[in-house]
């Protein structure tokens, strides 16, 4: 989670879903607060101001695992979408406080954005990572009504994204939504 002091708000990150280019893009860095516990969330953040982006959950899957085949510090350039799935259903491996992990930290980007790790609950304004400058706008001019809207670059692409239907073998797709069902349904997203 990070306090934006610029819009009084805190932006709930959920990974591969736009928000670097809101945390890094947008304001001065924001404080950014690593949340295990609810009870991590300083007293002082205005939870009634939270706001995040979702993305489709089977493209979000192809972007992470897309984005750590060149991702310069945590890169596994021979990462396959079965490995992927792996790694994603393995309970020996951990999804919290491990940026120095690989496997750690690349399933951190996995996870179901519904999993109550990530507090999507707590989120007041979602928008949607496939409307990224619309709803940008919607939810700064709700937040913040008589402040402009700063531009949103692109930041931390995975690069160019094909068609996943096409990338991710099938029975892959199958395994996924029915891993990520919950996103798929409270998020409205069509299954597959």
């Amino acid at each position: 989670m990070f306090y934006i002091k610029e819009m009084d708000a805190v932006f709930l990150h959920l990974p591969k879903c736009g928000g670097t280019s809101i945390r890094s893009g947008t304001y001065e860095k924001p404080k950014h607060r690593p949340v295990v516990h609810a009870t991590d969330i300083p007293k002082s953040w205005p939870l009634n101001r939270v706001f995040t982006f979702v993305r489709h959950p089977l493209e979000r899957f192809a972007s992470a695992v897309k984005y750590i085949r060149r991702h310069e510090h945590q890169k596994m350039s021979d990462m396959t979408y079965e490995r992927a799935f792996e790694i994603l259903v393995d309970t020996s491996i951990p999804h919290q406080n491990a940026r120095n992990q690989k496997m750690w930290w690349f399933k951190h980007h996995l996870i179901a954005m519904t999993h109550p790790d990530n507090y999507l609950s707590l989120a007041r304004h979602v928008g949607r990572f496939e409307n990224l400058q619309d709803d940008w706008k919607r939810i700064h001019e709700s937040l913040c009504p008589n402040k402009t809207v700063p531009d949103l670059p692109h930041l931390n692409g995975s690069g160019k994204l094909t068609n996943w239907k096409h990338d991710i073998p099938a029975e892959i797709i199958s395994n996924l939504a029915s891993y990520h069902r919950r996103d798929f349904t409270e998020l409205g997203y069509s299954l597959p």
